[in-house]
């Protein structure tokens, strides 16, 4: 059996991608991109330090286990824009209690925390016209 079967727990996995990324970068094998569609999201924040740092994530998913992977990924340094309705946002918004005196419930705050959010329809042109950018510019589609 290989090495890569002998670590089949995800956080170990991604540890070990993230490693070979940065280690990519260091040695000039992965393009430095511009922050571009990006930036007025992630343009002046600082290297995180994480092993993902630098790492964009496109975060389409809703639910449980899409936000949870892109909770993981922004623990570990990574830049995740979360995508949600304008129509409400993400149905979690609403699962409590508890909830927080915004509305927000507890829940959505703690499988969202260090992502940015944002609101877009995915219906109109201009919706998917700017999902196509950002997604072109990312480094993982969730």
């Amino acid at each position: 059996q290989s090495t890569w079967g002998q670590h089949s727990d995800p956080l170990v996995l991604q540890m070990i991608a993230a490693s070979l990324w940065r280690l990519a970068l260091r040695v000039g094998v992965a393009p430095r991109r511009s922050a571009s569609s990006w930036a007025p999201y992630f343009g002046a924040e600082p290297p995180s330090g994480g092993p993902l740092d630098g790492v964009r994530v496109l975060d389409l998913s809703r639910i449980l286990a899409g936000p949870y992977c892109t909770m993981l990924m922004g623990d570990l340094g990574a830049h995740v824009l979360k995508v949600e309705d304008p129509d409400g946002g993400d149905p979690t918004r609403t699962w409590g209690p508890p909830f927080l005196a915004n509305g927000d419930s507890a829940y959505f705050l703690a499988i969202n925390r260090n992502k940015k959010s944002l609101s877009v329809d995915l219906k109109s042109e201009a919706g998917k016209r700017q999902i196509r950018e950002l997604a072109a510019e990312a480094d993982v589609l969730v």
